[in-house]
């Protein structure tokens, strides 16, 4: 079983988001959506003393647990005075109605999440950072008091916990610290294509001009870290060492160790907030890597797997990850921020989890305008629910922004897609024509995931040779002039005339002919 936050009883239709499921579009054009924020926001907000400024959500999954038939929504607190962080968890039967269980009203060192980084507190309920994901281990020679697994960030090397049910009973793995070479930001998960465990974490990226003897008197240089001490030089140059310098070996482990950077100083911005300058002449921005695991204890090949690029603005950088599986693809959510302190959230793609695309770069979630409980930042959003013809994305809402130093309210709220409904292929008055890459049938019939209300779509399935199987093309197809929205699943069937079923062949591609129409998913 994967952990996630589908039921098992939900289809997923085939996302058509790029080349590897899309062989050809003619006529028509691909669409993104962002998301639309629902008017009853926030929808969680602080209830407890321990809850500080508010709930917001973070690195953790979204889950629904088939066993108790509930959602489980687990979500980070902050407080500024005293300095600390809480763990929490709602849990909601239908997705959209929420509750806190009775441990809310527990004292906190009844708790078995919560934890304490005052100065002086305990630090060691059970999680000692706020920096930590969480996962559930689908093999079947997992203990059952291992079954939940939590990565806990520390400089000084990853901590991992085990609990039997992710709330309760956590335990801290012996042989703690297990992996050095990471960053405060970190989101792990069980990949069952790969069968391995699967970790996104941030890492520090320097720029600048180191000190040499050439003419010059410097050469460009880029470096990695976990983080560094800083200290002023008398001549215009700043000195940046420290022990959590990282080398990357992609075949294998990473290495960790001390380095000494003396750049070229000058102009370099302000703390953006995570002990980073997003600008001058040097610079930091946190950039996302990848590693794996066998066993959620031995980690290794650490890679770059997703930055900003020139389409970014020049001071952006990509803060968090939220790495889900859905409709054939790796879809990441990221909060992208920049030097004015705002979170907001963007969508990323992936065949492998590794190359990443984002062709798209508006806000599938952007931070509310003032006043708002999110004005300050949209923090990570959450895989979705589905319910029915819509997809629920939860995420946190900030009034403060990512550089300020007061205080502020937190709180979760949702946003609303239609299902599957991250982009389409829209043809307008002009006929278009899409065809599919060979996909494996996992159903005995063909169903859109379309709006072609007021314009029309007929399917046809072709063979290996391109050619359309006997009474399964366009001629025979019955047209469809309806948006499936209007099913309870959004999904409506595609039929011909003569015809029950779909052909023999296990690896089966579609052709779509439409007008006035859009075109969202494909189950098959």
């Amino acid at each position: 079983m994967y952990l996630s936050s589908f039921r098992p009883d939900q289809k997923q239709g085939r996302l058509l988001l790029d080349e590897a499921a899309v062989r050809s579009a003619v006529g028509c054009r691909q669409v993104f959506f962002p998301a639309v924020k629902d008017p009853a926001n926030p929808i969680l907000t602080a209830e407890t003393p321990w809850e500080g400024d508010g709930p917001y959500t973070m690195q953790d999954l979204l889950a629904y647990l088939p066993d108790s038939g509930v959602y489980r929504m687990p979500y980070t607190t902050y407080r500024a005075s005293p300095y600390s962080y809480g763990r929490g968890y709602a849990v909601s039967s239908d997705g959209l109605h929420w509750e806190r269980p009775a441990w809310k009203d527990r004292r906190p060192e009844e708790f078995a999440m919560f934890f304490d980084e005052t100065e002086g507190g305990s630090g060691r309920w059970c999680l000692p950072s706020a920096a930590c994901s969480n996962l559930y281990d689908p093999r079947p020679e997992c203990p059952p008091d291992e079954r939940f697994k939590r990565m806990d960030f520390k400089v000084a090397g990853n901590r991992v916990w085990f609990s039997p049910d992710g709330v309760s009973g956590w335990h801290e793995y012996p042989g703690n610290p297990v992996w050095n070479g990471t960053s405060d930001m970190l989101q792990c998960l069980w990949d069952p294509n790969i069968r391995k465990f699967v970790c996104y974490f941030k890492l520090w990226k320097i720029w600048g001009e180191e000190r040499d003897d050439s003419p010059a008197g410097s050469h460009p240089v880029t470096a990695l870290a976990v983080t560094w001490n800083e200290r002023k030089l008398d001549d215009g140059w700043i000195e940046l060492y420290g022990d959590h310098f990282v080398t990357l070996h992609p075949e294998s482990r990473a290495e960790v160790g001390w380095r000494s950077l003396i750049l070229r100083d000058g102009d370099e911005a302000d703390d953006d907030g995570g002990g980073g300058r997003l600008s001058g002449a040097w610079h930091t921005k946190r950039v996302v890597h990848r590693a794996v695991s066998d066993d959620f204890i031995h980690w290794s090949g650490e890679q770059e797997v997703m930055d900003v690029d020139e389409r970014d603005r020049p001071d952006a950088n990509i803060q968090i990850v939220q790495v889900f599986l859905m409709g054939g693809y790796y879809l990441a959510l990221l909060s992208l921020h920049d030097q004015r302190g705002h979170f907001d959230q963007q969508l990323a793609f992936s065949r492998d989890g590794i190359r990443w695309k984002r062709p798209w770069r508006g806000s599938l979630i952007g931070h509310g305008a003032p006043g708002e409980f999110d004005s300050g930042m949209a923090s990570p959003a959450m895989a979705p629910i589905i319910l029915g013809n819509q997809m629920i994305l939860y995420y946190g809402g900030m009034s403060i922004t990512h550089a300020d130093s007061g205080t502020g309210s937190n709180a979760i709220g949702r946003a609303i897609l239609r299902r599957d409904g991250f982009a389409c292929w829209q043809a307008e008055d002009a006929p278009a024509q899409l065809e599919t890459e060979v996909f494996r049938r996992t159903e005995n019939g063909l169903w859109l995931n379309a709006d072609a209300e007021g314009g029309r779509i007929t399917a046809a399935l072709l063979d290996r040779d391109d050619v359309p199987f006997p009474g399964c093309g366009h001629e025979n197809c019955r047209p469809i002039i309806e948006d499936s929205a209007t099913y309870p699943d959004c999904f409506l069937p595609v039929t011909w005339d003569g015809i029950e079923g779909l052909p023999p062949d296990e690896r089966l591609r579609v052709q779509l002919r439409f007008r006035n129409a859009r075109v969202y998913s494909i189950l098959i």
